[in-house]
């Protein structure tokens, strides 16, 4: 036996449109062969122009679920090396086209079912190197240039890097937002995206956020890392000494320390410590500046890489 609430609640339209036919027209017929009468006519004709109501409503409901998304789409062009773009309201796909000079573009898509009429705002950040809090943009875009590709283009070298918008004033402009985190939340998700940073409250959750592939989540995981103090030494250290750990897993708990309140000289232990010594000669300048934050502002002696063991011998050299 059917259980037709549960399948009512599910389906919805569809499954009253077969609830109708099947069930409530098959009785209404019975009945009507039974004892003819105009009663019995009019209910088979009501549940007919339900059934033919309801397939309305039903071909309606089927349409406006698998409606086509509407896309605002484009490109940001002339980027290189870790330069990149964070946004919670679009989606950004790198593209190569000169991987010997690493110069690429960044294609972004914001998609949505209902398009505003009077133009969209997309708030996003533009990052020069992995460990900057990146440059808050702006872009609005009227309703005319929803089905054209917006192009803006990286100009301008080192600290004076910036993007431009060609052509800006026909129907789009890209300007320099104000620098406030809480605006990158959109207010539909806000109260969403604070009960889901206060459930990422283990450790691990926080490793695995330093390796998203979004800047803005690994910055902000890299904030919230430093906040945790001293507690969260012991997970640093694992990940430091660790031969398995990624590079921005590294990069992320070094940033982490530099920012970290309470840290003292001696509060890593030797073989943490000698690994952010180590990193400040590693290929990747963004890796090898952090740790030579982290060396410079928490200096050792040359013998505080020595092991106890070694101390012992060393004294007991002395003493022979």
């Amino acid at each position: 036996m059917f259980d037709w609430p549960k399948l009512l609640y599910i389906y919805g339209p569809f499954a009253l449109l077969v609830f109708l036919v099947f069930v409530v027209e098959s009785k209404a017929r019975k009945a009507r062969q039974s004892d003819p009468s105009r009663v019995s006519d009019a209910i088979v004709a009501v549940t007919w122009l339900s059934i033919f109501v309801l397939c309305g409503v039903a071909i309606y409901a089927w349409f406006w679920v698998n409606r086509p998304p509407f896309v605002v789409s484009g490109s940001v062009q002339d980027l290189h090396g870790a330069e990149t773009l964070g946004s919670r309201e679009m989606f950004t796909v790198p593209e190569y086209y000169d991987r010997q000079r690493d110069i690429f573009n960044i294609n972004w898509a914001f998609i949505t079912t209902s398009p505003k009429p009077d133009g969209e705002t997309l708030k996003f950040r533009f990052f020069r190197t992995a460990n900057e809090d990146g440059i808050p943009y702006q872009l609005t875009i009227s309703p005319e240039l929803y089905r054209t590709p917006i192009l803006i283009v990286a100009v301008g070298d080192g600290a004076n890097r910036k993007l431009s918008l060609p052509g800006q004033g026909k129907g789009a402009s890209l300007v320099m937002a104000n620098d406030s985190r809480r605006e990158e939340v959109t207010p539909g998700v806000r109260f969403l995206v604070s009960v889901h940073a206060q459930s990422q409250s283990s450790l691990d959750s926080l490793f695995g956020r330093l390796e998203s592939y979004d800047p803005l989540v690994r910055r902000d995981a890299r904030d919230e890392l430093a906040k945790r103090g001293t507690s969260a030494l012991p997970g640093i250290e694992k990940v430091l000494v660790s031969n398995k750990s990624s590079y921005r897993l590294r990069l992320g708990v070094i940033d982490a320390l530099n920012k970290m309140q309470g840290l003292k000289t001696d509060s890593l232990s030797s073989d943490a410590y000698r690994t952010i010594v180590r990193a400040q000669d590693d290929l990747d300048p963004t890796l090898s500046d952090e740790a030579s934050r982290f060396v410079k502002k928490y200096p050792r002696p040359a013998q505080g890489n020595i092991s106890s063991g070694s101390r012992r011998e060393v004294k007991t050299r002395k003493q022979k």
